[in-house]
């Protein structure tokens, strides 16, 4: 790898002609440029105008996949193409900080041994977003920077990179996980299993321009925990923590707090003290969250939020219950 790694930008789009325009000038903005850019339509079934206007353009190179096979399917093609040092998967609905290329340019210049660095969502939200996307954003960006910066076992590819050479070792991301679920999470895992050193940049940052209803919010956290719970039976997810070097962005405390959530209704249905010492355990759970929540959110929206943080944290439990029982059923992926 040179002094200055060459940097190629890969990025899957599936009907996302709503936030891809946004995305490609948010990277024609930064401070410096990529070497390429190769956009994935991975079937979409509605016109992507963003992809058509962007053909031609000097840099961009776009490929169409003959039907959808999940966002590890598109990276993997993206990746096989690549002519760059290093990959940089973003999604089709991020906004890049101006400095993210130079960022990802910077960490692996000054570190020659690197192999792959993960950035963080903003908790910034253009004006207009409901409250369940606020409340999902804030929970994404106090997730990420409640990890210390430095080494990690986080793959996340909303905004990651990884030395090509690397990712070709490791044979690119499972595509047996065929939905956008923890295809990435668990490449991550993998890398850090082999010994590669791998770091989150807080410095990394991108915004997230996605947006949910409630019904939205308790379906995609629903979804997510059913494969995460199954992924960490495949044996794939290495513990919390493993020393400082295997990390995840689930922090102690929301564990307990799922774990607590479903029981506060029943305590509180068998005896109001039950209830209460349970109120105060999943108080205690979510403290340093709500607490970030209380300086983000003005004191109307905060008490709503409150109610959100529970109806996530049930969605969470059920998906997990859900998945265990559909993993003992046989159905592994």
């Amino acid at each position: 790898m040179s002094n200055q790694p060459s940097i190629s930008i890969v990025i899957p789009a599936r009907n996302a002609e709503k936030t891809l325009a946004h995305t490609l000038e948010s990277i024609t903005a930064q401070s410096e440029s990529p070497d390429e850019i190769i956009i994935l339509d991975d079937g979409s079934h509605e016109p992507v105008e963003s992809l058509e206007r962007v053909r031609s353009t000097a840099g961009i190179r776009v490929i169409r996949l003959d039907r959808s096979r999940g966002p590890a399917v598109a990276r993997n093609a993206g990746a096989a193409i690549v002519r760059s040092d290093i990959i940089l998967f973003i999604d089709a609905d991020v906004l890049l900080h101006k400095d993210v290329v130079a960022g990802v340019r910077r960490a692996f210049r000054d570190a020659p041994g690197l192999a792959a660095v993960q950035g963080i969502y903003s908790n910034r939200l253009p004006d207009g977003h409901g409250l369940c996307t606020r409340y999902q954003n804030h929970y994404y960006h106090f997730s990420f920077t409640s990890v210390p910066a430095g080494q990690t076992a986080i793959c996340a590819t909303f905004c990651f990179a990884v030395s090509r050479d690397v990712f070709e070792a490791m044979g690119g991301f499972d595509t047996r996980i065929t939905r956008p679920t923890v295809e990435d999470e668990a490449f991550g895992y993998r890398l850090a299993a082999r010994g590669y050193e791998m770091r989150l940049d807080h410095g990394i940052c991108v915004t997230h321009l996605a947006t949910y209803t409630l019904d939205q919010l308790i379906l995609r956290k629903l979804r997510m925990s059913f494969h995460q719970v199954k992924s960490s039976l495949r044996g794939v997810r290495p513990p919390i923590r493993k020393g400082d070097r295997n990390r995840t962005h689930h922090s102690i405390g929301t564990l307990a707090a799922v774990v607590l959530a479903p029981f506060l209704p029943v305590t509180w249905a068998w005896t109001w003290p039950a209830g209460l010492l349970m109120l105060i355990a999943y108080t205690a759970a979510n403290a340093r969250f709500w607490a970030y929540l209380s300086s983000e959110e003005p004191p109307v929206f905060f008490t709503e939020m409150l109610v959100l943080t529970w109806i996530d944290h049930m969605a969470i439990a059920c998906g997990l219950a859900a998945g265990t029982l559909d993993f003992i059923l046989g159905r592994r992926y």
